[in-house]
């Protein structure tokens, strides 16, 4: 029974977002195709400058990565960098 209420939360917070999104969607998408092409070139220039360093940990551009770089900005990017070094070098 409890999950019944976590999904109609979740199915009232989608609407909400999706009706806000028809309303601003212009500025949204703008935001969003700004974000993901200056991720994608950060992390192609964060990549060359890690192989040419010698330095293990490089993150590559894949739909997963763009989509996290799109909708999270800068601290998508960062976090990806943090997971990888973590799992390169501590795990």
């Amino acid at each position: 029974m409890k999950y019944y209420s976590f999904i109609l939360v979740l199915i009232v917070a989608f609407v909400f977002l999706l009706f806000s999104l028809l309303i601003r969607k212009h500025e949204y998408f703008i935001n969003f195709m700004l974000r993901l092409s200056m991720g994608a070139l950060a992390i192609y220039i964060v990549g060359e400058l890690l192989a040419r360093n010698s330095i293990d940990g490089s993150i590559g551009i894949n739909p997963i990565t763009l989509l996290t770089v799109g909708f999270l900005g800068a601290p998508g990017f960062v976090m990806m960098y943090a997971v990888e070094f973590y799992l390169t070098y501590c795990a």
